[in-house]
């Protein structure tokens, strides 16, 4: 995995840069009530940071990110992204039904986009040299690299993996909002309120 990550080194540590000033910019646009800093309430929903009328951070959502990385295998890492598709989902759901709309795969990709963002603000930032081979203290682990955590899945998951059905859908959309991350320039741009 170390070879992957220095492999897409550049593009993680612009990405790591630009998902922090998505972080910024939504708590400088949408946090009114207080320090601006990431806030959770618990619930049953397990909602935080409210980023609009149709998008609220869900925390169960943010650990399932969260333990990407901590995965070892391939299997592992895509389960994690199946809980990330079904936390959303299932808080999502009923919220949109009694609203009368209907969950778009551009809706989805939007919500889960903003996940990634607060999922990877969250992780302790070091900036350290990647050829320092003391990783075992936790503390010293840095932000995701969603990059090399892609490039990873994509070499090395199955075609069984990847065909036996919602493992597979829950790749490639994780694989398109990092795609999209890193290539668009103002994530805010398609937060609009209703």
């Amino acid at each position: 995995f170390r070879e992957i990550v220095r492999q897409t080194q550049d593009d993680d540590q612009l990405l790591k840069k630009k998902l922090w000033t998505f972080y910024e910019q939504s708590n400088n646009r949408n946090c009114s009530s207080g320090s601006g800093s990431y806030c959770q309430h618990g619930g049953s929903s397990g909602c935080s940071t409210l980023l609009n009328s149709n998008v609220a951070i869900n925390q169960t959502a943010i650990d399932a990110l969260k333990s990407i990385p901590d995965q070892r295998t391939v299997s592992g890492k895509l389960r994690c992204c199946v809980d990330v598709l079904t936390a959303i989902s299932n808080s999502y759901y009923h919220q949109m039904k009694t609203k009368h709309k209907h969950v778009t795969s551009d809706w989805l990709l939007e919500v889960i986009c903003w996940h990634i963002v607060y999922a990877s603000v969250e992780m302790p930032i070091n900036y350290r040299d990647d050829d320092d081979d003391n990783d075992n203290d936790s503390c010293n682990r840095t932000s995701t690299n969603w990059n090399a955590e892609c490039l990873f899945l994509e070499e090395f998951a199955t075609d069984e993996q990847l065909l036996r059905g919602i493992e597979g859908y829950a790749l490639i959309t994780i694989l398109a909002c990092i795609s999209f991350l890193n290539t668009t320039p103002h994530l805010l741009s398609s937060n609009k309120k209703d």
